[in-house]
């Protein structure tokens, strides 16, 4: 196994360990919007949230109760993960087009 291969074995280790945490520590089977920088700890603002829910990118099957948006909780979780692997890609992207640009010099 690569060195590469077991940083990005580990690096998925971490975020599925940070993401059981989440969801243990979570008392609800629902997160509200109001709620979600408490629920992922500062990473997703309501704000923010509230932009993914306009553009079609938030959290899906979202419910209204009350005037007040809801997810549920294994919803939120996958969201959180899908976010997080995307920026993962971003970041291999970002290597691999400074990997390119360094071997043209």
């Amino acid at each position: 196994m690569t060195n590469e291969s077991n940083k990005q074995e580990k690096n998925e280790m971490v975020m599925n360990d940070i993401l059981s945490k989440i969801k243990d520590a979570w008392d609800s089977p629902i997160v509200l919007r109001k709620d979600i920088a408490k629920f992922s700890f500062g990473l997703v603002t309501v704000r923010t949230m509230q932009t993914l829910d306009s553009r079609g990118d938030g959290i899906k099957n979202s419910i209204t109760i009350n005037g007040k948006v809801a997810y549920t909780l294994d919803a939120a979780i996958e969201w959180l993960e899908s976010r997080i692997k995307k920026q993962e890609i971003k970041k291999e992207r970002r290597t691999h087009k400074n990997d390119i640009l360094l071997n043209t010099l």
